[in-house]
């Protein structure tokens, strides 16, 4: 009996020690992961230049806005990748993350968009204070941010290396709001709805121009009707006036005719 217990006891304590000894170990790997972040975080927020500054040396070097911006390495080389809309076209850049030096521009003419370009500054915020919006609300470095539009909901989906690992969220282009998923959507469906109630004013408003211009038709046709009847009145009166002079030239002629018979019988008479 007191041998059992003693193995149940060293099965207890050597278990406690293997346990004990995962746990430690699991611990000292999420240290170490942490900190591995950490180390990345601080090496990019060391580099001279932010996304917000990449943003801006590209707006002043092209009139237009930024449809998307990327962080990225090659080797010991950092770089952002910048992809703008511009009043003829679009430009792809490269900008060094150390220098800020514009190392490639490739621009492509296809038109004229100066209106849209102009609309869009009128109407949302830039690529640079989303990126300032983005590193108030979070500690850490920008990996990407992307101009996007669903269901004409247009936003900033943001992409960040933070201490506590990646972390994704949105930016409202027009309020500068950071939503979640969840907010984005409700955002999306609220411009839905709105839309859908002004294709329904404006099928309302349709439907009463319609019925006005039916009613002017009407309106219209009762009065060349009415026209038509007093033209066909007319016409019938001046018919009538015609026939009576007929009528009237012909009793003339008649009389004439006997007048001019009772003067020949008067000749014969006096001859």
């Amino acid at each position: 009996m007191n041998v059992k217990k003693k193995l149940v006891i060293g099965a207890i304590a050597v278990g406690t020690i293997v346990g004990g000894a995962f746990a430690v170990n699991a611990s000292n790997n999420d240290a170490s992961h942490n900190n591995q972040y950490r180390n990345a975080v601080q090496q990019d927020v060391n580099r001279t230049i932010t996304m917000e500054k990449a943003s801006q040396i590209a707006l002043a070097a092209y009139n237009g806005f930024i449809k998307e911006i990327e962080f990225d390495k090659e080797g010991n080389h950092a770089f952002f990748e910048v992809e703008m809309k511009t009043n003829d076209g679009k430009v792809e850049l490269i900008i060094d993350a150390v220098t800020g030096d514009i190392l490639s521009a490739k621009d492509k003419k296809q038109g004229d968009f100066s209106k849209e370009v102009a609309q869009f500054k009128n109407t949302y915020i830039a690529m640079d204070e989303a990126s300032r919006i983005a590193l108030s609300a979070h500690n850490g470095t920008i990996l990407e941010i992307e101009l996007d539009d669903e269901d004409e909901f247009i936003h900033y989906e943001v992409k960040m290396k933070t201490e506590k690992g990646k972390k994704e969220f949105y930016i409202d282009a027009k309020t500068g709001d950071i939503l979640s998923e969840k907010e984005k959507e409700v955002k999306k469906a609220e411009i839905a709805k709105t839309k859908n109630a002004q294709i329904k004013q404006n099928k309302v408003e349709n439907d009463d121009n319609d019925d006005a211009d039916d009613r002017y038709d009407d309106s219209t046709k009762t009065k060349e009707s009415k026209n038509a009847a007093t033209t066909v009145s007319l016409n019938t009166s001046d018919d009538d006036a015609d026939d009576k002079g007929e009528v009237n030239v012909e009793r003339k002629r008649v009389r004439d005719d006997d007048d001019d018979d009772r003067w020949d019988d008067d000749d014969r008479w006096d001859d």
